[in-house]
């Protein structure tokens, strides 16, 4: 998930996210959906986008908010293309929602930067023209958005995005029950159990998973 410190302006029928230059209107129907996010205007708030929630603005067919984006590099996995591009914003880091960004298996501290930019990912249909040093409009689906508090890293409105607690809700058991320990994907399939030998369990079969490790996507993480 790509994630940024944003500030939460405006009132319940007309708010947006600003940060990094840009300004996103909130649907009326997500500030009425999500309990407690009014409590936020005025002040900041942890946003988290995934990378499936942006489209080629020419491509979309609604009438998205756009955020104009140069691409630092761009990768084809069939039917889609992840677009890589930074935002003049610093990276988030936080003990409680480190999880939800993909991490590196070598080195799961590491968050990807450019010139101290953080590096985002969009996913767009492989229709789409761009390639890498193109500048290019991204529309944002923003009826997904993903709110965080600051403070203690909670979802806003309880929403459960990533992490330990939604990998127990895809396994079938409740936030707070024990999991498995190992390598999931994006799915939240266990690859790889801790100590046992790898890939020997299911292996994610979405080659367009951003992340994924498991070397047919690109999705997996390490709890």
């Amino acid at each position: 998930m790509n994630l940024v410190t944003a500030t939460l302006v405006g009132d319940d029928d007309a708010a947006a996210v600003t940060f990094a230059g840009y300004r996103l209107p909130i649907p009326a129907s997500v500030m009425h959906a999500t309990p407690g996010i009014a409590a936020y205007l005025g002040r900041d708030v942890i946003l988290g986008i995934r990378p499936s929630d942006f489209e080629d603005a020419h491509l979309t067919g609604e009438s998205w908010p756009v955020m104009a984006v140069e691409a630092h590099a761009t990768e084809v996995l069939g039917s889609e293309i992840n677009v890589i591009f930074a935002i003049d914003a610093p990276p988030v880091e936080h003990k409680d929602i480190a999880d939800l960004a993909p991490q590196d298996e070598e080195d799961e501290s590491a968050v990807p930067l450019y010139q101290g930019k953080s590096l985002w990912t969009a996913r767009v249909n492989a229709r789409s023209k761009v390639r890498a040093g193109d500048r290019v409009e991204l529309g944002v689906d923003t009826r997904n958005l993903h709110f965080f508090d600051p403070g203690s890293g909670l979802a806003i409105g309880g929403r459960a995005t990533g992490g330990r607690a939604a990998l127990a809700e895809r396994r079938g058991g409740a936030a707070g029950s024990w999991i498995p320990r190992g390598r999931y994907d994006c799915r939240g399939v266990l690859h790889r159990r801790q100590g046992s030998h790898p890939w020997a369990l299911e292996q994610c079969r979405r080659r367009s998973c951003l992340g994924c490790r498991c070397g047919l996507g690109r999705a997996a993480k390490t709890i």
